[in-house]
């Protein structure tokens, strides 16, 4: 045994046989056959360190102290190298790298390469797992570098605030919420179901089948205002479709027309100035103008033609002809003929021509309408004639006829040494003023008749006020004016 120098504290069991040099002095409990002078020192020699090696360590290998399986509490320890355990173990800190190399158990923080095989990690307290130290199937519930999962998982993110690109590598399912960063999605096959909440952005060109039960606004609308085709207070009913509401918001259907309808008869227009009882209207053709509905750009349909107010002629007619747009002429085929011959008490009468259409689109129905109007006529003149007493057509003869409906009248009058007259239905009543060119008011002198008489274009027995200067009178071309 080699020579040992040094202290040596523990117990030593043997006959001590080759231990010399030892001093005495420093051994506290010396056994009473050492002499004092034993005291002095004890020298280690070759001899003691061949022996330790040789016998101490085999022996403590033999036994199995060191080599086998051990229980290490590692709750205050903050390293351990690399090698030191060597199978099974269990630990709750920090282990470097490959420290352990088969299934463990761990909640703290693993280095990379740390565990080789299939395990089970909860990482709630854990801030961060480098990569490649999970190489299978896991469960976590943090934070998971790129990379670090290669097959299919599932991952509650709700405590995530961000999750690296490349994370993720095959079919996965998301089950809580992401938060923290913006989520940019380049593109989404396939179908989408749940919800979503957030902003979108994109034109919505391939977004079909959204119903206006299914979307929400922010906040109520109150409606104060007609919009596009919306009235105020229009309802809409359940399940129509938001591009339904959006045409009727943005785009204000715009129903097609017809308008300006005119008599024709040999290629002319009929006039439509106020006619005296007993002018019939022969009509042969009719022109209405048409205009196509927006945005359908659609012309009328269903198109009519009635005439009423007639005492004879009253008719309608039905048309199937295509309508163009502008000015359509349309035959009437027989000839219509239309008049009236006599007004009981009115002071005017009307034919009524009108034209009706369907609109295609809306199903809306279209009409025009054109009046002829009836009366029986004013006259007026100068005569030396006594006329308060006339009757049948004798007014004709020496008067002016003037085809108007009642109001006040301006009319020249010229005479010489004769009366002057001015003559209409009675049932138009009194005159209030009668004023010459100067404008005088010259009502009282003129009287007031009245006769019976009959027209010249075939109507009969009409009572008539006739007024008549008193006196004879010359006058060189002065508008006199008639008031009722």
């Amino acid at each position: 045994m080699a020579d040992y120098s040094g202290s040596f504290s523990g117990s030593f069991e043997g006959n001590g046989s080759l231990v010399v040099g030892v001093n005495w002095g420093n051994i506290s409990d010396a056994p009473p056959t050492i002499t004092p002078f034993q005291a002095n020192s004890i020298t280690a020699n070759t001899a003691f360190r061949n022996n330790f090696n040789t016998n101490v360590k085999n022996r403590l290998n033999a036994e199995g102290v060191i080599s086998s399986s051990i229980q290490i509490d590692y709750g205050s320890i903050s390293n351990v190298p690399s090698g030191i355990v060597s199978s099974s173990q269990q630990t709750k800190d920090y282990l470097p790298s490959g420290v352990v190399s088969s299934s463990q158990q761990t909640i703290q923080n693993l280095p990379n390469g740390t565990i080789s095989g299939s395990v089970q990690v909860d990482y709630g307290l854990v801030s961060n797992i480098p990569s490649g130290i999970v190489s299978s199937s896991q469960q976590t519930k943090d934070y998971l570098p790129s990379g670090t999962v290669s097959s299919s998982i599932q991952v509650d993110y709700g405590l995530v605030s961000n999750i690296p690109s490349g994370i993720v590598s095959s079919s996965t399912q998301i089950v809580s919420n992401l938060v923290g960063q913006d989520v940019v999605v380049q593109s989404i096959s396939g179908s989408f179901s749940g919800s979503f909440s957030g902003s979108f952005e994109g034109n919505g060109s391939n977004l079909t089948s959204i119903k206006a039960t299914q979307t929400n606004l922010q906040e109520t609308l109150l409606v104060n205002q007609n919009v596009g085709g919306i009235s105020v207070g229009e309802t809409f009913s359940v399940g129509t479709d938001v591009e339904d509401i959006l045409r009727q918001i943005l785009i204000q259907f715009i129903p097609s027309t017809i308008s300006g309808i005119q008599l024709r008869n040999g290629g002319s227009n009929i006039s439509i100035s106020v006619r005296e009882v007993n002018s019939g209207i022969t009509t042969d053709e009719f022109t209405i103008t048409v205009s196509e509905n927006d945005p359908n750009l659609l012309t009328p349909i269903n198109l009519s033609l009635t005439a009423s107010g007639a005492t004879t002629g009253n008719f309608e007619n039905y048309y199937g002809t295509s309508l163009s747009v502008g000015t359509n002429d349309i035959t009437i085929s027989p000839d219509e003929v239309l008049n009236i011959d006599s007004i009981p008490s009115a002071n005017s009468a009307n034919i009524t021509i009108t034209a009706r259409a369907e609109d295609p689109t809306d199903g809306s129905i279209l009409s025009t309408s054109r009046n002829y109007s009836y009366v029986y006529p004013f006259y007026y003149g100068a005569t030396s004639t006594d006329l308060s007493s006339a009757t049948g057509t004798t007014l004709e003869t020496y008067l002016t006829k003037l085809t108007q409906t009642k109001g006040t009248k301006s009319v020249t009058l010229v005479a010489t040494s004769e009366y002057l007259y001015f003559g209409y239905p009675s049932r138009y009543g009194d005159l209030s003023t009668i004023k010459d060119g100067n404008n005088f008011d010259v009502t009282d002198e003129f009287n007031k008749y009245t006769i019976t008489i009959n027209g010249g274009n075939g109507w009969n027995s009409i009572s008539y006020y006739l007024y008549r200067s008193d006196d004879t009178t010359t006058i060189t071309s002065q508008t006199y004016t008639f008031t009722f």
